[in-house]
């Protein structure tokens, strides 16, 4: 297993590789979501994004997206505390691609 650190300095080469350039902001915002509501709900693109990431760090998809988190709340840091957050652990239960649609009453990333 990679450290943090080097582990996110492999998923931003693993995400230019292969993220088209358009999609990377897509990326982040639905890693914020996912911390924010501990729901990771991602489109077919951005799925298959996440997919294309894992293969090449060769992880499976949930380390993939438990390390885009880790680069949000990094990237974030000074604005967002963890410790405001005790209760609550990050453990997605699912990922959905927009075929699936939105779980009722959860609203979309970008709401």
């Amino acid at each position: 297993m990679l450290d943090s650190e080097t582990a996110i300095a492999g998923l931003d080469q693993a995400v230019a590789l292969v993220v088209p350039r358009e999609m990377r902001e897509a990326l982040f915002i639905a890693a914020a979501h996912a911390w924010n509501t501990g729901e990771v709900t991602f489109d077919h693109d951005l799925a298959m994004a996440v997919d294309a990431v894992a293969e090449i760090l060769a992880l499976p998809r949930k380390e993939v997206i438990d390390l885009m988190i880790q680069e949000w709340l990094h990237a974030s840091e000074g604005f967002v505390s963890v410790e405001d957050r005790p209760d609550i652990i990050f453990r997605p239960s699912h990922i959905r691609s927009a075929e699936q649609g939105m779980p009722t009453g959860v609203p979309p990333i970008d709401s």
